[in-house]
């Protein structure tokens, strides 16, 4: 597995901009991130949020449902989404897929906490 993390907490908010120079598909998660900070800024919740944005990408991921013996690609989300939840002791995970990318929102937790949780 590979993982491009990011916290955006306080200063590591312009990390965004380092994304919309790479390709097509990371145009579409600095988009979702510039949403989300825009938000933030309209609703003066700068610091008063707590979130950690991590966009996750598993090469070869028909190999990856396959040797862990999941029937499709659904059965493998859901138990991922499972074990994340479990790990945190939290319900706020979401996920948007597209192929072997992964978007994941943690809200309330820290990038510290993830970490552990991925491991």
């Amino acid at each position: 597995m590979e993982n491009k993390m990011t916290d955006f907490n306080g200063e590591n908010k312009n990390e965004i901009i380092k994304m919309d120079n790479s390709d097509s598909n990371d145009k579409a998660y600095s988009d979702i991130f510039k949403e989300m900070l825009y938000l933030e800024n309209l609703r003066g919740l700068q610091d008063k949020t707590k979130y950690c944005l991590i966009r996750l990408w598993i090469k070869n991921l028909d190999a990856v449902i396959s040797l862990l013996c999941f029937d499709n690609k659904d059965d493998f989300l859901s138990e991922f989404s499972s074990i994340l939840t479990k790990n945190l002791r939290s319900t706020d995970v979401y996920l948007k897929t597209e192929e072997s990318n992964f978007l994941m929102l943690f809200l309330g937790t820290t990038i510290d906490n993830i970490e552990l949780a991925l491991k």
